[in-house]
């Protein structure tokens, strides 16, 4: 078990076992095995920081996200894990750098997909609480030529010395004018976004601007392809209400569930979820779980019956994200 420190360190955590239970909670585990610091690459504060961290199926190498000292701009690096789990920093291979227009909305996901390949979520990179009630300030969500905005696929150790590839099934390899890295495109924030473990589906937590958050899903097709070439609306739509009206209502995919602010307090910010399948606690068993981080309210959706009416089932304050490993238990940050 890895936690990621947005200062730009990951540190490996001693994963508490059902035994170390006292009085219905967890004794307090260490975490100061540090694996990778990165602290003097990093800028950190608010949303940016080392926000992303994904192991390849092999465990042989990691990916991670952060941003960039100098300016800020979103950085994709690899790095070498060794048989101890430690990284190896020397072995450092930048894949390539989004640069991004505001410190705000720069996503931060990673991780691999069904399909082996390495899958990253970017935000539109725009200011927020500016007074004007705009959001996509540079119109970027529906542009399928900048990076921002989007879900990217790419292979991330092709042959030869490309630092990486853009898979030959992409959706917009052979549209003119598109960035070829480009799954799907209209997302505002997709701060986190999950692959089902039984069935491959694609679920997507959106943070919205001022008045709804929303959860995307995508079915796959034999467990692969789900999102590909999908427009979630963003900014032409935020929910199921129009937004920017000079951005074009066609051809999108409403959200599967739609969370008012007007719900959630004087902040509202859907930030993680996943499809919680073989878990320990059978009431969570079968259900896409998810939370919002301003208020903490922890909901969830009966996958074996779905419906757009999410059950609240606890709070915690400021969570940052959801994990379940291999031992079948939940975790959250």
């Amino acid at each position: 078990l890895y936690a990621v420190q947005s200062n730009g360190q990951v540190l490996r955590v001693e994963a508490p076992m059902l035994d170390d239970v006292v009085d219905g909670r967890l004794e307090p585990v260490p975490y100061d095995d540090i694996v990778l610091d990165i602290v003097e690459m990093t800028t950190s504060g608010g949303e940016e920081g080392l926000v992303g961290l994904a192991f390849d199926p092999s465990g042989e190498y990691a990916y991670v996200h952060h941003s960039r000292v100098d300016d800020a701009h979103s950085v994709i690096a690899e790095y070498r894990v060794g048989a101890d789990g430690r990284f190896d920093e020397a072995s450092r291979r930048e894949l390539f750098v989004v640069e991004q227009s505001a410190r705000a909305h720069n996503g931060g996901q990673l991780l691999f997909g069904p399909d082996g390949y390495l899958y990253l979520g970017f935000g539109d990179g725009s200011l927020f609480g500016d007074g004007s009630g705009e959001g996509d300030l540079d119109r970027v969500g529906l542009d399928l030529g900048v990076p921002r905005g989007k879900i990217l696929r790419i292979d991330p150790r092709p042959a030869g010395d490309a630092s990486y590839a853009v898979p030959a099934d992409n959706p917009y390899v052979d549209v003119e004018g598109a960035d070829a890295r480009v799954w799907a495109s209209g997302l505002r924030n997709p701060y986190s976004f999950s692959f089902d473990a039984a069935t491959g589906d694609l679920w997507i937590a959106d943070v919205g601007q001022a008045s709804f958050d929303e959860v995307n899903y995508a079915p796959a097709v034999d467990g692969r392809d789900a999102g590909k070439g999908l427009n979630f609306g963003w900014s032409a739509f935020e929910g199921l209400e129009r937004f920017n009206l000079d951005q074009s209502p066609e051809d999108h995919t409403e959200p599967f569930v739609v969370i008012p602010h007007s719900e959630q307090g004087d902040c509202g910010a859907v930030i993680d979820g996943m499809a919680v399948r073989n878990s320990l606690v059978d009431d969570l068993d079968d259900f896409y779980v998810f939370f919002d981080w301003c208020n903490g309210t922890i909901r969830a959706i009966d996958l074996r019956a779905p419906s757009t009416v999410p059950q609240e089932i606890g709070t915690v304050d400021r969570i940052t994200q959801l994990a379940q490993a291999e031992d079948g238990n939940l975790y959250i940050s």
